[in-house]
């Protein structure tokens, strides 16, 4: 039994190496602009009530979503980063859109530049955590 429980043990943290090793490496060019995000879109937050501004901050972001959605696309074994930074990138480009089409309430720009500064910061943490190389 004890046999038993040693393999397990052994064989279960044996994957997490693996996967460790199979993952992207921490990227600080990836981390950059995933901090990018987030911070303008919590400092876009003031500039709700002026359209205009809204307007060319959310082409501004939608520039550098797309930037790290390029990036991010092209690094090796990315694909769990991909896959958030894909959402962020919708987000961001939802954004854009509603600012292009039509009137767009305060509300909706700060719940949404937000929710977008939220959701920066857990991908943001999720880098971190990658190994170094």
């Amino acid at each position: 039994m004890k046999k038993l429980l040693l393999c397990s043990v052994v064989l279960l943290s044996g994957c997490s190496l693996v996967d460790a090793y199979f993952m992207a490496k921490y990227d600080t060019t990836e981390h950059a602009l995933i901090n990018r995000i987030g911070v303008h879109a919590a400092i876009y937050k003031d500039d709700c009530a002026d359209r205009d501004k809204t307007k060319a901050n959310a082409a501004q972001l939608l520039t550098v979503a797309k930037e790290l959605k390029n990036f991010s696309e092209h690094l090796p074994n990315n694909e769990l980063t991909i896959k958030l930074v894909v959402s962020i990138h919708t987000m961001v480009e939802d954004l854009n859109k509603r600012y292009t089409e039509k009137e767009v309430s305060k509300t909706y720009c700060e719940l949404k530049l937000q929710s977008i500064s939220n959701s920066a910061d857990y991908v943001q943490k999720a880098i971190a955590k990658r190994p170094r190389t």
